[in-house]
């Protein structure tokens, strides 16, 4: 009886301190191992390294779209390059007052495909590869 008790008191704690990574997980909340801080600068030099990565980007928005408030571009401080943000489940649409703001945003780094990722407007601005943001914070 005592060795049931005994086994059971040790599955009870393991299970327990797993809970706890999956409710942390589940409430949104990124350790500091889980993304790659980077600027846009060096973003721009090591695109393809980051591909499908998640990482944390800060910059000054520089334009958010007018007609769906789904996208918006951040520029680095020497306003020399810029990435597109997405709007995505974790953060539907942009606020436009975020345009001149300095922001920390938190997402997936992924080549653009489709005509439908790039606003007409950053296109005509911003030529050359595309690469944007699946944007899941923004601060």
């Amino acid at each position: 009886m005592k060795k049931i008790i005994l086994v059971f008191s040790l599955l009870s704690l393991l299970l327990s301190c797993n809970g706890n990574k999956a409710d942390k997980q589940k409430n949104g909340t990124l350790s500091k191992e889980e993304f790659a801080e980077v600027t846009i600068d060096s973003l721009t030099l090591y695109a393809k390294k980051f591909v499908g990565k998640k990482i944390r980007v800060t910059g000054i928005v520089e334009h958010v779209c007018v007609h769906t408030e789904k996208r918006l571009t951040i520029t680095g401080p020497s306003h020399d390059f810029s990435f597109k943000v997405n709007a995505s489940i974790a953060v539907p649409e942009f606020d436009l007052s975020l345009k001149g703001s300095k922001v920390e945003v938190t997402g997936i780094f992924n080549p653009i495909t489709t005509p439908n990722e790039v606003c007409e407007v950053e296109t005509s601005h911003h030529p050359g590869e595309n690469y944007y943001i699946e944007c899941q914070s923004i601060k």
